[in-house]
């Protein structure tokens, strides 16, 4: 999947804009959150698509080159499914929640990857590659695919890096259990609830 995606980033641009978002969907390639021609966008290209369930899915917005891309991402996210539906049982465990209460909130939800390339620039610092924001779903799951470090969290006003591990991802907990009552009145703040996590992953 990797490979897939620098070749796939590295296409000439006319080829990419194929997949062009269209008016009123964020699947295809582009920017996202776009609300006004003054607007200062992220230095990035963004190629976003909606992966399971597959009825979901909307194949225009598929690239065909490279020729293995569609297959490997067809494995790439069915093995993300599994991967969620682990974690989210871990952490109702640890949370001392039924599963139940945990897994009902994405039974029919819908799993996107978005795929981020921040091409070199000649004023880096005078630019973001992507913006801060925080994740309005239940949990992102982030693989970066070199090590060059770019992610950074926000703790207590201060701005922190994320150093990228190979072949790990990074486990985000997004808004939902912020703002849900059931798992916020029963759980500890994010970040107790990410190291709480942590020590769980590591005995797996």
């Amino acid at each position: 999947m990797k490979l897939d995606v620098r070749e796939f980033f590295q296409l000439p641009l006319e080829e990419k804009r194929q997949l062009a978002q269209v008016t009123g969907d964020v699947q295809g390639y582009g920017q996202l959150f776009v609300v006004s021609k003054d607007q200062k966008l992220d230095w990035a290209d963004v190629l976003y698509l909606n992966t399971q369930p597959a009825p979901e899915r909307c194949l225009r917005f598929w690239p065909t080159q490279p020729l293995t891309f569609r297959a490997a991402l067809d494995n790439y996210s069915a093995e993300l499914k599994n991967l969620a539906d682990r974690l989210l049982e871990i952490m109702a465990k640890n949370l001392e929640l039924n599963p139940d209460v945990v897994t009902d909130k994405f039974k029919v939800g819908i799993q996107s990857i978005r795929f981020n390339y921040y091409p070199p620039c000649p004023q880096a610092d005078k630019v973001l590659g992507f913006s801060q924001h925080s994740d309005a779903d239940l949990i992102t799951l982030v693989l970066q695919v070199n090590q060059v470090q770019g992610l950074q969290i926000k703790r207590s006003g201060e701005w922190f890096p994320v150093m990228p591990l190979p072949g790990a991802f990074i486990v985000n907990v997004g808004d939902i259990f912020e703002v849900n009552p059931p798992l916020s009145s029963s759980c500890a703040p994010t970040s107790v609830i990410l190291l709480r996590i942590c020590n769980l992953l590591q005995k797996i």
